[in-house]
């Protein structure tokens, strides 16, 4: 065999060996910032809704796994975002800052990709869903600004201000028609 060819490959290989762990320890941990703010969207969800989270609750908007859910859980409460009553769950300010951060993220988004890159109305939530995460809160204003401040997503629902302050949708439901 080539001895520059089998030199080429271990050279790669210690090179991988290398940067390899760096590289899957922080897809990991932006995996797991995901889960945790896909966690938190549901929380404030339901506290808008007037409802408390709960791990089953939780489990089933994510599709985790109640041993995933409940790692997910611990994780939120080591870093300060969400209390435990009893099986209720609730965002701390810390966790409800962070919640708003990434609904309003999450609807600018949507908001963008409807309204700037015409992509189909079927398809804005999911890819908005997508590039949500990692958004730091600059570049959220950014958009903001540069789409004209819209108050609402594509589907009605309210946009968080810069100030986390969410605006009451005045409805009615068709059950009380």
């Amino acid at each position: 065999m080539n001895p520059i060819l089998i030199l080429s490959i271990l050279i790669i290989l210690i090179l991988a060996a290398i940067f390899a762990p760096k590289q899957i320890a922080t897809l990991r941990e932006n995996r797991r910032r995901e889960e945790v703010e896909d966690a938190l969207k549901h929380l404030i969800d339901r506290e808008q809704q007037g409802r408390h989270a709960s791990p089953e609750s939780l489990s089933g908007a994510t599709g985790f796994s109640s041993q995933k859910i409940f790692k997910i859980i611990a994780r939120m409460q080591t870093q300060g975002l969400i209390e435990h009553r009893g099986m209720e769950l609730h965002l701390t300010p810390e966790g409800e800052r962070w919640a708003i951060h990434i609904v309003r993220a999450h609807r600018l988004l949507e908001r963008y990709l409807a309204d700037e890159a015409r992509l189909p109305l079927e398809k804005v939530h999911a890819e908005a869903h997508r590039r949500e995460h990692g958004m730091t809160p600059a570049q959220v204003d950014a958009m903001d600004a540069a789409l004209g401040y819209p108050a609402h997503d594509p589907h009605g629902d309210p946009i968080p201000s810069r100030d986390g302050v969410i605006a009451e949708v005045k409805s009615t439901p068709l059950t009380s028609w």
